[in-house]
C-alpha cells in the first residue's frame, strides 16, 4: 500500500507520532469495522508496514505497552504488568 506523508510533517514528527501519522489512513480504515474489512486492509500493507501497524495496534490496546501484551498472551491476560 502506498502511504504518503508531506516532507514538513515527516521532519516535524519523531518516533511513535511519526509512525501513527504514516499509518493514519489504514488505522482509520479499520476502526470499528468487521474482521473481513480489517483483513483486507492488513493484506494490502507491505511487510514493513504490517510490523508498524501491528505494533501501533498493540500499543493502543495495552496500558503499559508490549510487555503487558506479551504477558497477557502468555498467561491469558490474568495479570497486570507494571513497569517500574
Amino acid at each position: 500500500m502506498k502511504l504518503e506523508i508531506s516532507k514538513r510533517i515527516f521532519e516535524s514528527l519523531k518516533g511513535l507520532e511519526l509512525f501513527q501519522e504514516i499509518l493514519r489512513d489504514p488505522i482509520n480504515q479499520v476502526k470499528g469495522k468487521n474482521i473481513e474489512i480489517k483483513k483486507k486492509v492488513y493484506e494490502r500493507l507491505s511487510s514493513n508496514q504490517k510490523i508498524l501497524f501491528s505494533l501501533l495496534l498493540m500499543l493502543a490496546h495495552t496500558k503499559t505497552g508490549w510487555l503487558e501484551f506479551y504477558h497477557g498472551a502468555l498467561f491469558g491476560g490474568g495479570y497486570d504488568v507494571i513497569l517500574v
